[in-house]
């Protein structure tokens, strides 16, 4: 496998190359007694690469590390490391790197600072024979995050050895000891707490440092007060994951401003009302950006999701209370028997989106005008299809058009230098 690998990235006959496979050092005792993000970024340093350095550049790191705090200077090594094809010259770069943490010069780094409603939060793999440790990545705060601010967490992914998803039935059985009793992390222990839709599509999970797992159940109970409601796991987690959708929080709505109403059901039994509610127009402006331009909002609030739509004030649904929100039962997953969470939060907000005009496309338009009320509409269409069509013809005979496309997909600097190249 390595020499498959080497061979397929590297230049060069590799037939005729004497090869030596050496296991990479554990430096966990060494790093021990140094702090929870120095251990991580040393790990990250270490464990996510492709290819081994010389053991005496790793043991200069190590050394750096222990007599040093400089955290933002140990982050730039994953830089020249984690990249997932062999670099070339990947042991000059790392000197370098040594060589300027070793300088008696001042070091200048910049310490990143998360943006309003975004944080860090570190990243790791987890195979079936080694645990691979990732820089932390900026993300958007859930519900979740913000609720727990004081807590540390960190995304699991669980792969294969060559970090793929997980198929083979063996491999996920192996998985299940870590969902069951946590995974050490630099010394500490990190437990399963819950899991997105996403997230479980991606085999990825949320685990959060806690002394024990009544830890994690107290932290679940926050969130939804009464588990035995619910008839399976899955709509329990399923619930719980309402808590890890990244979203931004507008502003408290009072229980009490909020009123339930029945679907409206067709003939066949289809919901039209299915996931969509209604929201008082006044309460609507006051969300001000992003909002002001949207006909509707995709929401969170307690355990309701869905679309909220702005009507107003003197909606036939709201006349005879004084009621902000309305709510159906398809919005509805989970209801606590006290308050835990007044925080109506948005999630997205509706947006145009291009429409590529197609024959299908045609063919719907003029079906719904079935009684011709617009005149030579499918003339019409046809005819924006044929100039886009013209257009895209350009292409081929226009360089500058040939340019625009291309940029769409390329950088446009390497677009202007293959141009140089042609008529």
């Amino acid at each position: 496998q390595v020499l498959d690998y080497l061979r397929r990235n590297l230049k060069g006959d590799l037939f005729a190359t004497i090869i030596s496979v050496i296991e990479p050092h554990d430096y966990s005792k060494e790093i021990s007694g140094l702090s929870f993000d120095i251990q991580w970024c040393l790990k990250t340093v270490f464990s996510n690469r492709s290819a081994l350095v010389p053991r005496s550049l790793e043991e200069a790191v190590v050394e750096y590390a222990q007599d040093n705090n400089h955290l933002e200077v140990l982050k730039q090594l994953d830089r020249p490391l984690s990249s997932t094809c062999f670099m070339e010259n990947l042991e000059d770069k790392l000197q370098k790197h040594v060589e300027v943490m070793g300088s008696e010069d001042t070091i200048d780094v910049i310490i990143k600072e998360s943006p309003k409603n975004y944080t860090y939060i570190k990243r790791v793999v987890v195979t079936p024979t080694r645990l691979i440790y990732f820089p932390e990545v900026l993300v958007q705060k859930s519900r979740l995050l913000r609720k727990f601010a004081e807590h540390d967490f960190v995304i699991v992914s669980f792969r294969d050895e060559n970090l793929a998803k997980l198929v083979e039935s063996n491999l996920i059985n192996s998985m299940k000891w870590f969902i069951t009793n946590g995974v050490e992390l630099c010394g500490q222990i990190y437990r399963f707490l819950a899991c997105s839709g996403s997230q479980l599509r991606e085999h990825k999970a949320i685990f959060a440092n806690t002394e024990t797992d009544d830890d994690i159940c107290n932290m679940r109970n926050q969130i939804i007060d009464s588990p035995q409601s619910f008839n399976s796991i899955a709509k329990y987690m399923a619930g719980i994951g309402l808590y890890l959708t990244a979203d931004v929080p507008l502003f408290d709505v009072p229980h009490h401003s909020v009123i339930k109403v029945q679907d409206a059901k067709a003939k066949n039994g289809v919901l039209p009302t299915d996931g969509a509610g209604k929201i008082k127009l006044s309460l609507y402006k006051k969300f001000g950006d992003p909002c002001m331009d949207t006909s509707a909002i995709q929401f969170r609030f307690g355990g309701s999701k869905g679309m909220l739509v702005p009507v107003q004030d003197d909606d036939r649904e709201f006349l005879s209370t004084n009621s902000m929100l309305m709510l159906r039962p398809s919005m509805t997953k989970f209801v606590n028997s006290h308050k835990i969470d007044d925080s109506l939060c948005l999630v997205n907000e509706a947006k145009y989106i291009p429409l590529t005009l197609n024959r299908e496309v045609i063919n719907l338009l003029t079906s719904i005008d079935i009684h011709n009320k617009v005149s030579q509409v499918e003339h019409y269409l046809i005819r924006l299809q044929d100039e886009a069509l013209k257009k895209t013809l350009t292409r081929l005979t226009s360089q500058n058009q040939a340019k625009i496309a291309l940029k769409k997909h390329m950088p446009g600097l390497l677009v202007e230098n293959v141009a140089r190249n042609f008529d």
